[in-house]
């Protein structure tokens, strides 16, 4: 607020008041809605900390998803390609060496962007969301003391 003056909240209209130093603790009539008011300054909101809730759960799917992509991988290599290979031949050539490497990096990088993708986009929405609505509080904030200041 301007220096000399404070902002308050009604307690029926919860609108805006803005008062000076002395008016501190005293009651006023509420110039919105005529009722009486206590003049106390009104702690601006925080923004919600959600950030080492949502890194928390971002860790856990990514755990859980290197533990199944890990899964899948060993089940491959273990009981899928020599079950194959009897009718491919091939199939046991490529599960080795530097062929069988590039395959297996590709499919791990194509699992784990499949799985993470809409993790990542969740969290981006929610850090959005909560950003809108920390914006939302300071554009309110700002139209009632335009609004205070204008009657």
């Amino acid at each position: 607020m301007t220096d000399g003056f404070h902002r308050a909240e009604c307690e029926h209209c919860h609108k805006g008041i803005e008062f000076p130093d002395y008016a501190e603790g005293t009651s006023a009539k509420c110039p919105h809605c005529g009722n009486t008011t206590l003049l106390c300054e009104t702690a601006k909101p925080e923004p919600p900390k959600l950030k080492s809730r949502q890194s928390r759960k971002l860790w856990i799917v990514v755990a859980l998803s290197v533990v199944f992509i890990a899964g899948i991988v060993t089940f491959s290599f273990v009981w899928l390609v020599p079950f194959l290979a009897a009718d491919f031949p091939f199939l046991r050539e490529a599960a080795g060496g530097i062929g069988g490497c590039i395959v297996l990096a590709c499919l791990v990088a194509w699992l784990m962007l499949w799985l993470l993708f809409p993790v990542f986009v969740y969290f981006a929405l929610e850090r959005l969301k909560t950003q809108i609505g920390t914006t939302n509080a300071i554009l309110r904030e700002i139209l009632d003391e335009v609004k205070a200041k204008s009657r």
